[in-house]
């Protein structure tokens, strides 16, 4: 983590690290401990427990905090088995799948793997909406009101809530 200047980047490092599994996110606990002087040191403990809880990347750290979080939508399960796979999150209850699409998905193969696993999703009667590091990032407001819509199919009067003044969540 001393290479990394920037929050983004610490949190990168680790939930790369933990999803690779070459350490565990109670053994960075561990090592931030012994040193006393750790820049963002109170940000990185939330972020750490959010990785243990199966956000694996800095997008989905990222989704979490700034889509599902800031609007007050339902907490979704991160990381849930299907089919001999994972998705990023899914909304129990209201059978939505919200995939996070990083870096890897520009290459094709992966791309026709999540057409696919789309396709499954919708076999078992559930929605995917898909967003990228730009939706995530640049236009998190809007990337909620789109998982608010789907979540209301099931909840018409679910609660959810602005995250600013130009926010459009209602």
């Amino acid at each position: 983590m001393g290479i990394t200047r920037s929050l983004d980047g610490a949190a990168a490092v680790i939930a790369e690290a933990c999803q690779s599994g070459r350490v565990a996110p109670a053994e960075i606990v561990r090592a931030m401990a012994g040193r006393p002087r750790l820049r963002h040191r109170r940000s990185l403990r939330p972020i750490i427990e959010d990785v243990a809880a199966g956000s694996h990347s800095l997008l989905e750290l990222r989704y979490l905090r700034d889509v599902e979080r800031k609007h007050a939508l339902p907490t979704g399960q991160r990381q849930r088995a299907v089919d001999r796979e994972f998705t990023d999150v899914f909304y129990a209850g209201f059978e939505l799948v919200v995939e996070l699409d990083g870096q890897l998905h520009l290459v094709p193969r992966q791309r026709w793997r999540d057409l696919d696993r789309d396709n499954r999703a919708t076999l078992r009667t559930e929605s995917t909406l898909r967003y990228g590091w730009f939706d995530v990032t640049g236009r998190p407001c809007e990337a909620a009101v789109q998982v608010l819509q789907v979540l209301r199919r099931r909840t018409p009067a679910l609660a959810a809530k602005r995250c600013g003044p130009t926010c459009p969540v209602r």
